[in-house]
């Protein structure tokens, strides 16, 4: 499941709290909060049972968001997400 160009601009200027142990090999624990600062195509892909490969513009144009987590101490981290990866590991806070 990718995000449609529509869905990923929505996404930008979010406000979003890591709700899972998923980024912990990033530095990110549970609870930390980012912000969506981009929305980009990746380019078309054919998905094929798991491997996905380029396809020079067949196949289903990739979206993904882009996240900046501030972490206390360190640089902060920029991290790409798809639908699937943004839906489970993350939630979004209210305005």
């Amino acid at each position: 499941m990718e995000f449609t160009e529509k869905e990923a601009k929505a996404k930008k200027g979010k406000r979003v709290r890591v709700c899972d142990d998923s980024l912990s090999s990033y530095g990110i624990a549970k609870g930390t909060i980012g912000k969506v600062v981009d929305a980009k195509s990746e380019g078309n892909v054919d998905v094929i049972i798991g491997r996905v490969s380029m396809t020079g513009g067949k196949g289903e144009e990739v979206w993904l968001v882009w996240v900046e987590f501030g972490v206390l101490g360190k640089q902060s981290n920029l991290i790409p997400f798809n639908k699937e990866a943004y839906e489970s590991s993350l939630e979004e806070e209210p305005a």
